[in-house]
């Protein structure tokens, strides 16, 4: 009588063959990814922009104070938007309170209002930035005002 012959080396066979293609593709999707880099593309990241607020002076009841929104961005970032919003509790003195512009890698711009603080309570400023670059990406900064 006879044996059945075993299987375990096909088997063996067939696991090295699927390794040796897992290798291939991740060695040219590799390469692929620095070639990439060298042409310019944007590294993917969920921080396209970096964003902050600062105020000159202790924003206190009926006290004029400068705001100033500064953004940068990880790569250029032409046709960008700054839009603020201000609560019901703050207004605005001078300034607007809309910006649009081109932004250059690792530029900052500073976008300048002045505001006065108008009823006393806790106020949430807010920066909506976008970019039709980082479409998916857009983003919202807050600034928070105790008076």
């Amino acid at each position: 009588m006879m044996k059945p012959k075993s299987n375990v080396w096909m088997y063996v066979v067939v696991l090295m063959c699927v390794l040796v293609v897992i290798l291939i593709l991740g060695v040219w999707y590799f390469q692929g990814l620095s070639s990439r880099e060298e042409k310019g593309t944007v590294p993917l990241t969920t921080e396209f922009y970096k964003g902050n607020f600062s105020v000159s002076d202790a924003p206190i009841l009926n006290r004029t104070v400068e705001l100033v929104f500064t953004l940068e961005t990880i790569d250029d970032a032409p046709n960008t938007t700054i839009k603020m919003f201000l609560p019901e509790g703050i207004e605005l003195v001078e300034g607007n309170l809309l910006w649009n512009g081109d932004i250059k890698r690792d530029e900052k711009i500073e976008h300048k209002i002045s505001i006065k603080v108008v009823k006393e309570g806790e106020w949430r400023i807010r920066a909506w930035v976008e970019n039709e670059k980082f479409s998916g990406f857009n983003r919202a900064f807050f600034c928070y005002i105790d008076s």
